[in-house]
C-alpha cells in the first residue's frame, strides 16, 4: 500500500507532493468540476506501476485554519517561509491519495 498527500499542480510546495497523471485526471475533471458532489471521494481499480492496484483519492478543501499558511495574498511568505498558494475558504486544496496492491 502507498499513501500520499497531493494538490492540484498549482497548489503544490512539495515537488515530491506532485500529483501522478491517474490524481491530475481526477482532480481536474472530477473534483474541479461543479457537478461533482464536494466531498466525495472517487476509486476504481487500475494498473499501477505494472501491478494491479485499487486508487482511492479523498479530496481536501480549505479550513479556516489553513488559510494563515495557504491563503492571500499569494506569494507573501507564510509563518513557515514559504510563499501562500491564494487559496480561499472551501476551494479544493489537495488530496490524499492511496494505492493499494492486489
Amino acid at each position: 500500500m502507498k499513501m500520499e498527500l497531493t494538490a492540484p499542480k498549482n497548489y503544490v510546495r512539495n515537488r515530491a507532493n506532485r500529483p501522478d497523471k491517474w490524481e491530475h485526471n481526477v482532480i481536474e475533471s472530477k473534483f474541479r468540476d461543479a457537478a461533482y458532489m464536494k466531498g466525495a471521494s472517487f476509486f476504481e481499480s487500475v494498473s499501477y506501476k505494472g501491478r494491479d492496484a485499487y486508487r482511492f483519492i479523498l479530496p481536501e478543501y480549505y479550513k479556516a485554519s489553513c488559510l494563515g499558511c495557504h491563503g492571500e495574498p499569494k506569494g507573501e511568505k507564510d509563518i513557515t517561509g514559504g510563499k501562500k498558494e491564494g487559496g480561499k475558504l472551501g476551494e479544493l486544496g489537495g488530496a490524499i491519495s492511496l494505492v493499494i496492491y492486489e
